[in-house]
């Protein structure tokens, strides 16, 4: 990993501060050990009080506790690009799998919902905060959870 990639940084007047984020954007972190379940990483950017760094979400395969079918369900999701977009759509190819759950644990990764409930239409939105309602005004059918303990139906619950 570049570690020079994930330094805070201000741009300079009149720059974006969004650059690309090169290399591959998904990345497995752990096969379990039936291969039922497998974990990717996602690297992005996210700017926070004009300062811009690393964001980091995750990807998981599941067996969905209501349809029975493999999934993939998306964590703290990070700015969606066309590059990301590219990925994960051969990551669904590759799984044999939707992505049916987007779930936002914490309030910076809002920021990116609406356009990730806009890529993936059919896929069901869970938030963890009343405040993203509030932020995300356009966000549509959302599911509000419980921030310390987080139920989701489609989700096995150990």
């Amino acid at each position: 990993i570049n570690t020079n990639e994930y330094k805070i940084h201000q741009p300079p007047m009149g720059h974006s501060a969004s650059k690309p984020v090169e290399g591959d954007l998904i990345k497995p972190f752990a096969p379990s050990p039936d291969d039922n379940a497998t974990i990717w990483t996602i690297r992005g950017r996210q700017q926070f009080l004009k300062m811009e760094m690393g964001g980091f979400g995750l990807i998981a395969k599941y067996q969905d506790a209501i349809s029975s079918k493999d999934s993939l369900v998306v964590i703290n999701p990070v700015e969606l690009t066309e590059k990301l977009i590219q990925e994960l759509q051969v990551l669904q190819q590759e799984t044999k799998c939707t992505i049916d759950v987007v779930f936002s644990a914490g309030d910076w990764h809002h920021k990116h919902l609406i356009s990730w409930s806009n890529q993936f239409p059919d896929a069901k939105i869970y938030v963890a905060s009343d405040r993203v309602l509030k932020k995300q005004p356009l966000l549509k059918n959302p599911i509000v959870v419980d921030r310390l303990l987080p139920v989701i139906p489609e989700l096995k619950q150990d």
